[in-house]
């Protein structure tokens, strides 16, 4: 069962990896955007190729300007967070369905899972372990790079700069706000795949089937050294790992940020008992075919 539950974990973070594909090319429209929009203040403004500050205080010019840019992060904005929240249910949904079948049909116990409600769904994505919901980070973002943005137009307005190089300083201020948002993509999804296995194995824990989990650490040089200590470390299902005084079920639920954010380490699961009734009808079953026989509504 252990290898069943590393090959979903892997197959989950490629998941992923198509969201984040998603999401740079979402960015990458922004910019492009922002930079016509840039270029059009030149191309009417601009005195031996520069474009100053003095020039774009007129007429509103500049507020004008800067509205355009808030209107493209703003819709930048609420496309990420689409897309985001879009992925974490689906992969909240496939983790804990692929978890649930593969208990089912490692144990040949039938458990009672149903479909996951809407309220689960939404309690697991805006879990706010940062101290801010999912929600909040992406609104504290999206504030955070309309200044930057902001800072940096007036800041090369007040230089006189080309628009090549007002254009390139654009493109590093949203290539960081982009490196920002694929961490919480990373960190969120990461957050949602153990959840998900946790979640369905809790279930079953409840039900007749005694788990054990067990935390596995990426095992090289960018792993953090108190999870290296947790490398290999087995506990009951409802019991919470250590760092220091810093306790969490699974390998991103821990409090404090430090702990959780852009962690690798994934857990594993093995039974130790069974205390229900077997049915060999279940060994082998489909993943597909157990979605339409075992699960209730």
């Amino acid at each position: 069962m252990q290898e069943r539950y590393r090959k979903l974990t892997e197959k989950l973070v490629k998941f992923t990896s198509r969201a984040e594909k998603e999401l740079v090319a979402e960015y990458m429209t922004a910019l492009q955007d922002i930079h016509r929009l840039l270029e059009s203040q030149y191309l009417q403004y601009e005195e031996d190729g520069k474009l100053t500050f003095e020039v774009m205080t007129k007429h509103n010019r500049l507020k004008k300007f800067e509205q355009g840019m808030v209107d493209y992060i703003v819709v930048l904005n609420k496309k990420i967070g689409s897309t985001l929240i879009k992925h974490l249910k689906d992969l909240y949904t496939e983790g804990y369905y692929t978890g649930a079948w593969i208990l089912e049909t490692e144990t040949l116990t039938k458990l009672a899972f149903s479909s996951v409600p809407i309220e689960v769904l939404e309690n697991a994505i805006q879990h706010n372990f940062t101290g801010l919901t999912l929600n909040e980070r992406l609104q504290a973002q999206r504030n955070d790079v309309i200044l930057k943005l902001r800072q940096v137009v007036t800041s090369g307005l007040h230089e006189g700069q080309t628009y090549r190089t007002m254009a390139r300083s654009i493109q590093d201020q949203m290539e960081m706000n982009a490196t920002k948002a694929m961490r919480i993509v990373r960190t969120e999804s990461k957050r949602l795949i153990e959840i998900s296995k946790l979640d369905s194995v809790q279930h079953a824990n409840k039900n007749g089937v005694v788990i054990m989990k067990e935390w596995n650490s990426s095992r090289d040089e960018r792993t953090r050294n108190s999870h290296k200590s947790l490398d290999s470390k087995k506990i009951p299902t409802d019991a919470e790992f250590s760092i220091g005084s810093d306790k969490g079920k699974a390998p991103t639920l821990f409090s404090r940020p430090e702990n959780s954010i852009n962690c690798r380490c994934f857990l594993t699961y093995s039974v130790e008992k069974i205390e229900k009734p077997q049915h060999a009808g279940l060994k082998d079953m489909p993943l597909e075919q157990w979605k339409k026989e075992r699960l209730t509504k």
